[in-house]
């Protein structure tokens, strides 16, 4: 997704997200890369993988669910609609 915000900015708010919105648990982050993966729960647990880009007029976010095993195959992540909308949320600097 295209944010209008500085990848910086974007990168943070990502961060910001994944630990105080959602509960998450940062297991890497590169700022150098601008890639981060947490970690969700334990049973079932889930994985997020956040990468930021620079576009020409802001940020490309791009945000990845894993999960393990389950009974029933999940089309979509709560969390990584959630974090979308927190990141988009965000006002330009």
């Amino acid at each position: 997704m295209k944010v209008p915000l500085p990848v910086a900015a974007a990168f943070d708010r990502c961060a910001e997200g994944i630990e105080r919105v959602l509960g998450g648990v940062i297991r890497e982050r590169d700022d150098a890369r601008g890639f981060i993966e947490a970690t969700f729960g334990l049973i079932f647990s889930e994985r997020l993988n956040c990468t930021v880009t620079e576009m020409n007029d802001g940020a490309c976010v791009v945000i990845e669910s894993r999960r393990g095993v389950q009974r029933e195959a999940v089309k979509t992540s709560r969390y990584v609609d959630i974090l979308a909308d927190y990141v988009m949320e965000a006002e330009p600097k």
